[in-house]
Parts: structure tokens; C-alpha cells; sequence
């Protein structure tokens, strides 16, 4: 009898509910246009801008619901005619018996395909700036503010069992650097809120930047409520095989929004990331860029973002330093610190040519002109770059520091400044990174250990000394070999001593005799100078010797010849060796680089200054040129 009398209670109690809350809800139902419209002039006049709604629907079992089919949120002055935020589909579901207490509380909150669409003009002005000012303060008298807070009436959030987003879109451009940002398949999943407590929300979608493919992302973060702002910790972040774990603070002030935090990115592959965001760059070495890692402390405020200090390691590479981006206008303030670096392994691989079309009949089309630098390259950035030792091409590189500018695809490192084999590196390189890329390098160097630098570029290993010397190069290409085939220029060099390895000329001068004696060239004995100067000029991968003077003891020599880079690194250059007695011995020398072979041209000796001294071989004949094996 007990069981069947509390069945009964129960089933009156849920009827009266039921029954109250049509009642309530009765009023609504009938003027639900007029509840539609003074919702939208509300909002409108919120947030300064036109507010439509679309249908609304009620629902009243098993929850309170309020169904929004469409809404739109118009856009700002000067910004277009298309919509700041438009909503397909929204629903909201509560309690009915908190309500009759004023409490809120809410069963679900879905909304379905929700478009953000964010600009941003040449000015720097944006078209949500006004939306999240602070509210100005009420002009109201202190009385009337009391009685018109009286009668309001008092709903707070109990709380909610959560919000879900689906199959949101956000899109940003900004139309003084022209980037265009698309966020699409944008799901965003809040956890169950209550006042005081941390909330966990779980985001996803695909990021599409200009110049780069989309890429898939996943963030969460346990959200707690503070004073004037939002604390996310833990706070984590993937793409692809990258993850990042770390604490971020926000703060909501007069200005806008204010954050910071750190974040630390454990050892991963950066190849999958690489691939994932939509980059062409693949390094020549299949073992380069096998680990990845890294921490950052961030700040971010209205107009700036700095990652400063941030620490990355690939491989063995260590890169330290700060990067602030400044928004009006746009630059970006750069200082790196690189342990060591070899170049090589790091160098874009080389694609594969793909089978030449067969022209079309018909016109030619025309020339498709200078491709355009890829965004990252075109971003204006001022700064310092420092790396402690660089191998490139053959060179070792070390304390290198260069002042870095970079605007519209044309990046300058001036000054640049290096050690170099014992001497010093000073001068300025410029980029033009639009395609195909082309350089310019003017530079001097100083002391320089020539023999190590030669023996690093495969050439003249002959030759030991300290050099001084002038260049001024311009050329397309970042390999060794399109470098080879595009340099041009001038170069002028100076060594005050040296020494000339498998040319005796003190020799010859000591004793003219041995010019026609089995040891006229010795090849293991050297040549010491007081002196050398050399100019040449350098275009289509021919060296052109234009002048050359070297000085001993005991003898001057002058020259003149070629050096050809390309197929083959070959030499051909004749010297003519003045003595102290005025006696002129031409010398050649010619050759692949590493291995030339100096022989006197005899020819050239019995002619020209040295006439008497021609009579007198003459009659030797034919039989001791062979036998001495002259040219």
C-alpha cells in the first residue's frame, strides 16, 4: 500500500511539473516571433551590429530545449557585405524546476556549422575589435542602477553538462601582408561546468595557411576560472608527430587579450610534420632531420607575439634565441644561436626531371616568367644569426655572425663576419629568394691560411701562405654545382710570403744551365716568394687569370691564363720567369687541379728576348729536345 501511495505521489508531482512548466512556456509559445525578434534586437544592440535570427522552435519533454535554426551576425563598417558569424543550427536545453529558483542549468549545448569570417585591413583595424572592448560604464545614477539591477531578474549557471561545436569554419585574411588562414572541420568540446571548477576542452580541426597545404590538429587543456583571466594547465597540442605540453595563462584586459606560458616539445620526427604541413622541402641526406625537440616561453599581447627564450634540436644541431612578431605593421625581430651546423645533409633534394611535353601545335605560349618566393621567405624580418661552426661545400666555417634583413623575398646579411682558416671573413651576401633564386656576395678576407683553403676547394694545393683578398661574386643556385656553372665576377688577391711547391724557379735563376739539364724542373723542391699578386675575372665556369706577379729572391715571374671549373677542373696558364741576368724562361703549366705538370716551352725560349740564346740551341736539332723531353 505504501509502494502503490508513493507511485501515485510521484505520478502527481511529475504531472503538476509538467503541467506547470506548459503553463509557463505557454505564453512563449504562442508569441514566438516576438520572443525571436526582441532576442535579435538585443544582440544587436550588444554587439553594435545587425543581428537576424532565423525559425525558432520550443521543445518541452524531457528538457526545456530552444531549437535555432540560422543566425547571422553582420560584419562591420567598410568590411563587405558577407556576415561576421553565421549559424546554421543551435540547441539549448535546460531544467525546468532550477529555473523557478534562478538557477541554470544545462543538459547540452550543441551548435552546428558555425562561420567565423575575420579581417583584417591595410590600416590594421579589424572587423571584431569592437566586439570584445569593455563595456563602457553605466551613466546611470547610482539609485537608478540599484532599482534597475532590482528588477532584473537574478539567473546564475548552476551548471552544464557541456558544450559541443561541430563542423565549424574560421577564416582570416589580413590585407596589408595578404595572409589567408582557413580553420575548416573545426570541432570544439567543452567537459561539464560548474562555478569554481576546472573545465576540460578537447578542440580539432585542419589549419590551411597561404603558400602551404592543410594540416590536421588536436589540442586539449583543463581550463580553471581566475581572477580577471583563464589558467590551461596541463595544456597540450599535436600535429602530426609533433606534441606539446605546457601551462598557458590568458588575460582579458582593456587593451584585448593577454597570455603567456611555456610549452616543451619531447623528441619526435619532424619528416611526418614536414609532409603535414604541406611543405615541398625534403633534405638531400635520407639520415638528416631524423629527431626533433624543443622548449618556448611565449607572451602574447594585442599587436605582438614573442617566443623568447626558445631552444631547438635537430639532430646535433642546437638553435637558441628569441622571435618577436610585431602586427602594425607587420615585422618580425629574429636572434639565433647556432651551435654547429653541416650544411650539406640539410640541402633541398634535387627532383627528379620529368619527361619533356611534346610541344602543342598552335601559338607558343609565353614565358612563365619569375616565380614567386614562398610566404616563409617573404616574411620582413630584422635580427642576428650567429653559428658557431658552419660546414659548407667543402668549407669550415667558424664564429660566423651576420645582421639578417629579410623583406619580400629579398634577404641580406650584412655584416657578415667569420673566422676563416686561421684569418678573418668580412663582407655582406643578399638573396633573392623569388625563383629561380639568385645571390650576390662581395667580401674580403684577410691572413687566411691559403693552403687549407685551397686544399677545402679541391684547388692548388700547390700554394701555402697567408692570403689577402678581394671579391665580388654574383650567381644563381644554392649546390655546389649550379654555383659552378652560374658564378661571375672579379677577384684579386695579395700574399705578402709564400711558397710555390713542384717549381723550382730559384733554381733555374742560381743556374741557367738547368733549364737544358735532367733537373730543370724539380718536383719535390719548392719555390719561396717575397711577394704575389694576382687579378682574374670569373664568368661561365672559365677562370680568367688576367694578371699574375710573383717575386722571389732571385727571379720575377709574370702570367697569364685559364682555369676551367667546368666538366673538368683543368688549368692551362704560361709563366715567364725573368732572371737577374735578363734571361726570360717560359714556363706552362697545365693539368687537372691537384695534379698540373710544369714544362718549359722551348719554342717560346729560343724566341722573342732570348734571340742569342736561341742561335746557340739551334743547332742541338730535333734529337735533344726528345732526349730532354722539351716542348
Amino acid at each position: 500500500m505504501k509502494k502503490q501511495t508513493r507511485t501515485v505521489v510521484l505520478a502527481l508531482s511529475l504531472t503538476t511539473v509538467l503541467v506547470l512548466a506548459i503553463v509557463a512556456a505557454l505564453p512563449g509559445i504562442v508569441a514566438l516571433n516576438k520572443v525571436k525578434n526582441e532576442i535579435a534586437e538585443t544582440l544587436s544592440q550588444a554587439s553594435g551590429r545587425p543581428v537576424t535570427i532565423g525559425r525558432l522552435s520550443l521543445s518541452l519533454y524531457p528538457w526545456l530545449g530552444i531549437r535555432l535554426d540560422g543566425a547571422e551576425l553582420a560584419n562591420a563598417p567598410t568590411f563587405g557585405k558577407t556576415p561576421l558569424a553565421q549559424v546554421d543550427d543551435a540547441i539549448v536545453e535546460v531544467r525546468v524546476l532550477p529555473l523557478l529558483a534562478g538557477h541554470i542549468v544545462l543538459r547540452r549545448v550543441v551548435v552546428t556549422g558555425l562561420k567565423l569570417n575575420l579581417r583584417e585591413n591595410a590600416a590594421g583595424y579589424t572587423n571584431w575589435a569592437s566586439l570584445i572592448r569593455p563595456p563602457k560604464t553605466s551613466p546611470l545614477p547610482t539609485k537608478a542602477s540599484r532599482a534597475e539591477a532590482h528588477e532584473a531578474p537574478a539567473f546564475a549557471l548552476l551548471r552544464a553538462a557541456g558544450l559541443t561545436v561541430t563542423n565549424a569554419s574560421v577564416t582570416y585574411r589580413n590585407a596589408h601582408t595578404g595572409a589567408r588562414d582557413i580553420l575548416s572541420h573545426f570541432d570544439v568540446r567543452l567537459g561539464e561546468i560548474r562555478p569554481g571548477r576546472p573545465v576540460a576542452i578537447h578542440l580539432a580541426g585542419t589549419l590551411q595557411t597561404a603558400g602551404h597545404g592543410p594540416f590536421p590538429f588536436r589540442l586539449s587543456a583543463r581550463a580553471i576560472r581566475q581572477h580577471k583571466g583563464l589558467l590551461l594547465n596541463p595544456f597540450r597540442i599535436s600535429i602530426a608527430t609533433l606534441k606539446a605540453l605546457g601551462t598557458v595563462q590568458a588575460t582579458e584586459t582593456r587593451s584585448g587579450l593577454k597570455a603567456h606560458g611555456h610549452l616543451r616539445v619531447p623528441t619526435f620526427a619532424p619528416r611526418p610534420l614536414i609532409a603535414a604541413l604541406g611543405l615541398s622541402y625534403r633534405p638531400s641526406d635520407p639520415k638528416a632531420l631524423r629527431t626533433a625537440s624543443g622548449r618556448v616561453a611565449f607572451t602574447l599581447s594585442p599587436g605582438q607575439l614573442s617566443l623568447a627564450p626558445f631552444t631547438i634540436r635537430f639532430d646535433q644541431t642546437l638553435v637558441t634565441g628569441q622571435v618577436v612578431r610585431l602586427a602594425h605593421p607587420l615585422l618580425y625581430r629574429a636572434h639565433l644561436a647556432i651551435s654547429s651546423l653541416v650544411l650539406a645533409p640539410y640541402l633541398p633534394q634535387k627532383p627528379s626531371a620529368p619527361p619533356a611535353p611534346r610541344p602543342l601545335p598552335g601559338p607558343r605560349r609565353p614565358h612563365a616568367g619569375t616565380k614567386t618566393p614562398s610566404p616563409f621567405l617573404s616574411l620582413p624580418v630584422i635580427g642576428t644569426v650567429t653559428i658557431g661552426r658552419l660546414v659548407a661545400h667543402g668549407l669550415t666555417l667558424t664564429r660566423v655572425s651576420a645582421g639578417l634583413r629579410g623583406h619580400a623575398g629579398h634577404i641580406r646579411l650584412q655584416p657578415l663576419t667569420m673566422d676563416l682558416y686561421g684569418g678573418a671573413f668580412a663582407g655582406r651576401f643578399a638573396l633573392r629568394a623569388a625563383r629561380p633564386l639568385s645571390w650576390r656576395l662581395s667580401a674580403r678576407i684577410s691572413q687566411v691560411h691559403v693552403g687549407a683553403l685551397l686544399r677545402a676547394l679541391h684547388m692548388f694545393p700547390e700554394f701555402s701562405g697567408l692570403l689577402n683578398a678581394r671579391t665580388d661574386l654574383r650567381g644563381s643556385g644554392i649546390t655546389l654545382l649550379p654555383i659552378e656553372q652560374s658564378a661571375s665576377g672579379r677577384l684579386t688577391a695579395d700574399m705578402p710570403r709564400g711558397a710555390l711547391r713542384g717549381l723550382d724557379i730559384d733554381f733555374i735563376a742560381k743556374d741557367p744551365k738547368a733549364i737544358v739539364g735532367p733537373h730543370r724542373l724539380k718536383k719535390v723542391a719548392g719555390t719561396a716568394f717575397t711577394r704575389l699578386h694576382a687579378q682574374a675575372t670569373i664568368a661561365n665556369s672559365l677562370v680568367t687569370l688576367q694578371a699574375l706577379s710573383l717575386y722571389t729572391s732571385r727571379a720575377a715571374v709574370h702570367g697569364q691564363g685559364t682555369l676551367t671549373l667546368l666538366p673538368t677542373k683543368t688549368v692551362n696558364t704560361l709563366l715567364k720567369v725573368t732572371l737577374p741576368s735578363g734571361l726570360t724562361v717560359p714556363v706552362r703549366v697545365r693539368g687537372p687541379i691537384g695534379h698540373v705538370h710544369f714544362a718549359i716551352s722551348l719554342n717560346r725560349l729560343l724566341s722573342g728576348s732570348n734571340k742569342g740564346l736561341g742561335s746557340a740551341f739551334k743547332s742541338l736539332g730535333g734529337r735533344l729536345k726528345s732526349f730532354l723531353g722539351i716542348h
